[in-house]
């Protein structure tokens, strides 16, 4: 089995520095299981910033599939968050989109990211490259706020969609995935007891717990 970690020399070297200069003391209620799927609070965008640049493993995140594409990236930016989302006039947006769309599709590679594809047929190549990297001994971390900028410490919906690999690993491996809840913060990461899905348990109660899990966390 292939173990080796999904980060490039850069993306080490950058969480090298930030992990010497501005630490952040993790806590965890269990040893971290790998291969395993971590489940963590986006907080319009604190969550990723924490876990990947501070968390201790290694883990690949999914990323929206538009953000590893140059021109649709840029075009994400311009058209909705930079304008829509900040607000700033489009003459100052557009040269800013351009510069994400040069660096953010190669951060996210360096990061090992994979790609999320939304909508029919399109969504099982995201579920197939993260059972190959779960087959290959790695983390995967996900996000799954259905509202992503909210960062009250109250947990609403999640989308549901990866809890599909519980049964998808388990059929290939013969052994049941784990799913870690995680709650990120700027000095302190905290990471919960493994949740493993249950003979006959449906997706829609396995991701219940998965939600009560990181309830519990923001509670801690």
């Amino acid at each position: 089995m292939d173990k080796r970690e999904p980060y490039n020399g850069l993306v080490r070297a950058v969480r090298w520095v930030v992990r010497h200069f501005s630490p952040a003391r993790q806590v965890s209620d269990a040893p971290m299981p790998k291969p395993c799927v971590l489940v963590c609070r986006h907080k319009n965008g604190s969550g990723p910033l924490s876990t990947l640049l501070r968390m201790e493993q290694q883990a690949r995140p999914w990323v929206l599939d538009l953000l590893c594409q140059r021109r649709a990236c840029q075009q994400h930016f311009y058209h909705f968050t930079l304008t829509m989302r900040v607000g700033l006039p489009g003459w100052l947006a557009a040269p800013l989109s351009h510069i994400v769309g040069w660096t953010v599709p190669p951060l996210m590679r360096g990061l090992g990211g994979i790609p999320v594809h939304r909508g029919g047929m399109r969504a099982l190549i995201t579920l197939r490259e993260s059972l190959s990297a779960l087959e290959a001994g790695q983390r995967i971390i996900i996000y799954p706020d259905v509202d992503y900028a909210d960062t009250s410490p109250v947990v609403k919906e999640l989308y549901g969609g990866y809890l599909l690999l519980a049964r998808m690993y388990e059929k290939c491996r013969g052994q049941a995935l784990a799913f870690v809840p995680v709650r990120a913060e700027k000095r302190r990461i905290h990471t919960g007891a493994p949740i493993y899905a249950m003979p006959g348990e449906s997706r829609e109660a396995l991701g219940e717990r998965v939600r009560q899990a990181l309830a519990a966390l923001e509670q801690a």
